[in-house]
């Protein structure tokens, strides 16, 4: 039997928290289970997820159309590419470091923010709709792509194995976001 002094635990702890910037392709002999910060963001992708559902439910019983069906999917596709973004992010990058929770923290307000304008938006294809009403939405869609990009910009300067496809991601983030941008000052105006 080992000897162990106090706060072995605590240093084993610390060095599995801060630990170098990993990718998945060095841990591929690892086998990998959900971390806290996965199921976190999925739990906050079934909110947002089941809110819009519920916007569509109540857009659809107001209108007997395919109005309704291409709003939803209007709405669907970008926050299905947040997700599937933050989540391979999570994913591919082993970490548990202040920066990485301060991330998963700010996506996850963002992610929240989405949700809160979800009802308000709509796409409003064939009927009037007042102007504003989707700033918000494609605002927040914007700072998590932006919030995003700037976590695979870290990763390209820390992980020269990973430093092409993150390079590749933050260029793709930093278009996506500058279009979201726009996307809500015309609708402001």
């Amino acid at each position: 039997k080992r000897l162990q002094f106090p706060g072995a635990e605590h240093d084993a702890a610390r060095r599995r928290r801060n630990r170098p910037l990993r990718s998945e392709v060095e841990t591929l002999q690892d086998h990998r289970a959900a971390s806290w910060d996965d199921l976190f963001c999925d739990l906050v992708f079934v909110v947002l997820i089941s809110k819009l559902g519920a916007s569509f439910l109540s857009k659809a019983g107001e209108q007997h159309s395919w109005v309704p069906t291409l709003d939803y999917m209007a709405m669907f596709v970008p926050v299905w590419f947040v997700w599937f973004y933050l989540h391979s992010y999570i994913a591919r990058y082993d970490t548990r470091d202040l920066p990485h929770v301060i991330f998963v923290l700010v996506c996850a307000l963002g992610l929240i923010g989405l949700t809160l304008n979800i009802e308000t938006c709509s796409v409003n294809i064939g009927y009037e709709h007042d102007p504003g009403q989707c700033s918000g939405f494609a605002l927040f869609s914007a700072l998590v792509r932006l919030w995003i990009g700037l976590a695979n910009l870290r990763i390209a300067v820390q992980l020269p194995r990973a430093r092409v496809f993150a390079l590749i991601t933050t260029s793709y983030m930093a278009v996506a976001s500058a279009l979201w941008i726009a996307i809500s000052f015309m609708d402001a105006h």
